[in-house]
């Protein structure tokens, strides 16, 4: 990876044709959605999600999915272990799902037919349940950013791709309703502090 330069906003975000692309894969898969929150455990889904949001560095996804975590039944230290790619205390049969996710978010979504092959080697039919978290988690995961891209551009920095126009949509609207259920909150500052978000 290329240095960036002190001034640069750094992580990955959506420009106007890459966020127009995945909100059609979106609502084309609505119902396998639906069906992977129906069939799938909690807890999985949100490894799933943690790994990719690892990747892509949205503090948005982070705090929300460790925040509905401690409210259910997932355990702390294990979802801090995914923020910080590491597998400890990971069921065996959930990592297979965590790689793919992790993989899927570094090659942008840009996976090979042999990784979703695995996948299915390891999950048979449950294999497009699983694709369509890792999308939904992946559009997750890129709103957020580009929301922080926005306000980055606020502050003087340089971002390299993105769409200003929809930045400022997603800043404005989404941007702000994260913010207010992020303030104040002792676990978004427990995060902060040990460099989780």
């Amino acid at each position: 990876m290329a240095l960036l330069s002190k001034h640069e906003f750094g992580r990955r975000s959506y420009n106007l044709s890459s966020f127009g692309r995945d909100i059609i894969q979106l609502a084309r898969n609505r119902t396998t959605m639906r069906e992977a929150h129906q069939q799938l455990d909690e807890n999985f889904i949100r490894h799933i999600m943690l790994a990719s949001t690892a990747v892509n560095q949205c503090k948005y996804c982070a705090w929300g999915h460790v925040l509905s975590g401690i409210r259910g039944d997932d355990d702390y230290q294990m979802m801090s272990a995914i923020l910080e790619n590491s597998f400890d205390g990971i069921p065996r049969s959930e990592i297979p799902a965590l790689q793919f996710a992790i993989l899927f978010a570094e090659k942008e979504g840009r996976v090979d037919r042999s990784d979703v092959k695995l996948l299915y080697q390891s999950y048979g039919e449950k294999t497009p349940l699983i694709l369509s978290i890792v999308q939904m988690i992946n559009f997750g995961n890129l709103s957020g950013n580009t929301i922080d891209a926005f306000e980055a551009r606020l502050q003087g920095h340089r971002v390299s791709q993105g769409s200003p126009c929809l930045e400022f949509v997603l800043y404005t609207f989404a941007g702000t309703v994260f913010r207010r259920l992020m303030r104040g909150s002792e676990l978004y500052y427990s995060m902060s502090k040990s460099g989780l978000l």
